[in-house]
Parts: C-alpha cells; structure tokens; sequence
C-alpha cells in the first residue's frame, strides 16, 4: 500500500476547488527495523544537508518523483522550497540547521518521519536569528534506498496560537479554532496557486484530515452548485462512488451546501493528481460549501477509513462552530477586504495592467473589468447581465521548475486536465498564432458542467522569459460563441507585453 498527500486538484472548474487529497495513510505505530533506521537516519542527514545549503537540485535528487520535471508532482515540491528560500528568506543563508527526529511510523512499504529542523538564519548584514520548523516526511524505498515521496510542513506560530488553538486566515480575515489532538500543516503549494488562502490539518490518527479556505467564485453560482460541480468532476475521478445526500446548512449566519460521500479513487487519476492512489482505500467525505458575496468558502473532510467519520466527526462540527470573521475595519466587508487586499496589477479606463507579469489587456464595451484576489488570475472581465466571462491568468513558471515545457505540451497537459473534470468536452480547433512575434495558440472548445451548463471556449496560450499567460473567454449559456465571438477576439488582440 502507498501513502502520500494526495492533491488532484481541478484547475478549470469555476470554483477551482480541491477534488481530492488524501493525506498520510498511518496505521498502529510498528517498531522499525535497525537497517530502516539507518537509513531513516541517512536520508534526513542529506535532506537537512541539501536544505542548509539551499541546494534545490539535490533536494529533488531525494524526492521519489520519477516524472517529468514539468509535472505537477515535481512542481509541487520545487515550489515547497522556493518558497522558503525565496518567500521567506530571500538573500539570508544558514548558518546551521540542526535536524532530529521525534517519531517513525511504518505501514506497508512506507515510513513516515517526524522530523525537527532548529535552524541558525544569518541575514545579509550579518544578523542571526534562531527559527524551528517541523516536518512530516512520507518515505519510499526505491532499489534498496530511501525517497521522499511527500514532505509536508507543519503550521508553528504566525497564523497558528498553538496555546488557544486558534488559527488566523490573514487573508481571509476569519479564524477557526482547531480540535485538540489535529496538527495544522501547510496546505501543498500547488494549491496556493489556486485559491487565495487556505491550510489543513489532520487528525490524531494522522489519515483523516480537514481542508479549508476560499476562493473568489468567477461566475454566479450557489454554494449548492459548486459543489455539485466539484462532486461530479471527483466522481469522474472515483470508483465505486457513493452519494449519501445533500442539504442546505448555514454557517456564521451565510447559506451553505453540505454533501457527504464515499469513494475510492481510481488508480489512473487524471494528470492534476500528483499521485496514483495505488492502495484503493475507501474515504468517506464531507463536503461543506458557504458563500458571502462573490466569495466562496469550503470545507472538505475525509475520513480514512470511513469508519473513523462519526467518531471524528464533533471535532469538525465544533471547528466550524468556531468560525467567525474578523471585526470589520473603514466599514469593509471581509468579503470587500479581501478583493481590495488581494488584486494584482491596476486597471484604468478599460485597460488592465501588471508591471510585475509585464502584460496589459482591454476590455470592449459592455463588459465591467476588475482585479481577481485568487492566484494566477490577474483580471477577470464580465459580460453585463450574464454568466459569461473573460480572464487572464499568469503564473512564473521558474518558480514551479528549472525546467520550462514546450508551449504546445503545456496546451496539451491543461486541456486533458479540463477533459477529466467536465462532460462532453471537445476541441473544435487549435491554430498557431502569435502576439508581438511572440508563439501562442489559439483553441476553441465546448464542454459542460453540471449544474452551469454548456460552455463555450476561445482561448489563447503564450509563454514569453519563463512567464505562462493564458486568456480564457468562455461563452456560458445562454449565450454562445457566435455571439461573443467578436468581443472574445477584442479582448485577445489587446492582450500585449509592456516591454
């Protein structure tokens, strides 16, 4: 059996929420063996090494991601990284990072690996300070040696009061008291580039876990619709999926939907997975989905085995209890906070523009335009007195890896992923094109989505010094793509580089 923190994530439906995680599969502990642990030993030696010296080459050398360095896996733990070197450090170095390990668990043929790093942090005038971090590391023996196959980072301190239990969503502007016994972890960083805020934590059996967070919806849609959408991509995704009802709930006083499930997923998951789910255990699922404005928050709870679900379940209950917002400041919503806070770029007139995506785009008449807090969407343009609506969306790819795809491959890995997760996708044309001499692709396609209708795709693709633009216009019923269609191709002729 294999165990991992599983992220299939939906990138293109409208709520571009989590489809599916599974986090690590843990049993009763079991005693390893001296060899295991000299090897436990050896492998976090060379990982607390690689990190010290900031070395992200050969971090990913003791990582068991055996695709391409361009998939989400790799991704996925290049940007863990980058993150902290980057983000958080910037030019600091370290002057030491001392490593222990508190607790192996083995199950299968995994182990997992507590693992404490108390790091010396020097800053470039020469100012040290002291930091701890805490790891849980998933690890596969691959021709006799050791790989991590997940490394997840426990949440200490900052958002997380670790005596009143209380985590803070900054961004968001809501907090959330967490269970006793339940670890809060840093969500994947894939999913950071998603939706605009959100965190996990996982239960004391170290399966079960809680994901929340929100996301600005890009269309108008119920708490009731996203996540029936969400639930039939995941059914796309599961097999022997079990629907067990769905009802209208309330949550810090805004309407909300809640559905639960029961589900293996398929060992040949689509390509936004990180991993196939080889082991074909069962999880049984909550989904609770609740909506304030164009902001749309959700739970997802999963419960491994589905056995654990009621004996868990009032510890869920009572830390969604314990939502509520922030006390509103300059007579904002938290909802109005967070688009004020969140938006990139700067739009005037009709005209969007980021210096740091180094891009501007229009919008034609008849369409209102304005900034997008969710991740990687820079602007979103809206149809005036419908569902339709035009975005573009950005991403640094050198962030995510060294190495940068070909544009086509990148066309092909997005659309697969938008064919896994909606109904009756097709792909009516593709065309070479360009933008200022620059290569991009034009395609068109259709599709459906349960509960929002018949979509309408165009849509065009570049990729200019390691940057990933895409503008997407969508047609939603009722209106089509010959209606739009001219307005589409305004707003694609805009699109072009400051420098």
């Amino acid at each position: 059996m294999k165990a991992f923190y599983r992220l299939p994530v939906s990138l293109t439906l409208v709520c571009a929420i989590l489809l599916g995680m599974m986090p690590f599969a843990l049993a009763a502990p079991v005693e390893l063996t001296p060899d295991q642990t000299q090897k436990v030993e050896t492998l976090v030696e060379s990982f607390a090494n690689a990190y010290r010296a900031k070395d992200l080459g050969a971090l990913e050398a003791l990582s068991d991601k055996k695709k391409d360095a361009d998939s989400l896996a790799r991704a996925g733990f290049t940007m863990l990284f980058n993150r902290i070197f980057n983000d958080e450090m910037g030019d600091a170095t370290f002057d030491a990072v001392e490593s222990s390990v508190s607790e192996n668990r083995l199950i299968g043929d995994c182990i997992v690996t507590r693992v404490a790093f108390d790091e010396t942090i020097r800053t470039a005038d020469g100012t040290t300070s002291k930091n701890e971090r805490r790891w849980i590391l998933n690890l596969v023996e691959r021709d006799g040696e050791l790989k991590i196959d997940e490394a997840v980072e426990e949440i200490l301190g900052g958002s997380f009061n670790p005596q009143t239990r209380a985590f803070a969503s900054e961004k968001g502007h809501y907090s959330v008291t967490i269970p006793d016994g339940w670890t809060p972890v840093h969500a994947p960083p894939i999913l950071g580039g998603i939706v605009p805020d959100s965190f996990a934590a996982v239960a004391p059996d170290l399966e079960s876990f809680v994901l929340l967070g929100f996301v600005q919806m890009p269309l108008k849609v119920s708490a009731q619709q996203a996540v029936e959408a969400d639930a039939a991509g995941l059914q796309r995704m599961a097999k022997d999926y079990v629907r067990e009802g769905g009802s209208e709930v309330e949550v810090a006083g805004m309407p909300g939907y809640q559905l639960f499930s029961e589900f293996a997923l398929k060992e040949d998951s689509p390509g936004f997975a990180l991993e196939e789910d080889s082991s074909g255990r069962r999880h049984r699922r909550e989904q609770l989905y609740f909506a304030k404005d164009d902001i749309l928050y959700f739970l997802v709870f999963d419960a491994l085995p589905p056995e654990q679900f009621d004996t868990l379940k009032p510890a869920v209950d009572a830390m969604m209890d314990s939502f509520a917002f922030a006390a509103s400041e300059e007579g904002l919503s938290p909802q109005q906070k967070v688009a004020e806070e969140l938006g990139q770029g700067s739009v005037t007139g009709r005209t969007y523009t980021n210096e740091e995506f180094n891009c501007f785009i229009a919008a034609p008449e008849g369409w209102e335009i304005d900034t997008s807090p969710n991740p990687g969407h820079l602007v979103q343009m809206k149809h005036k007195g419908d569902n339709s609506i035009a975005r573009l969306l950005g991403a640094d790819l050198k962030d995510r890896s060294p190495k940068i795809p070909p544009l086509k491959d990148a066309v092909e890995v997005r659309l697969k992923q938008v064919e896994a997760v909606v109904q009756d996708f097709k792909e009516v044309s593709r065309r070479d094109t360009t933008v200022q001499g620059v290569p991009a692709i034009e395609s068109v396609q259709t599709y459906s989505l349960e509960g929002l209708g018949k979509f309408e795709i165009k849509e065009l693709t570049v990729i200019r010094d390691g940057i990933y633009y895409l503008i997407l216009c969508q047609a939603v019923g009722p209106q089509t793509l010959e209606q739009l269609g001219p307005d589409f191709d305004r707003i694609i002729r805009s699109f072009g580089f400051v420098k």
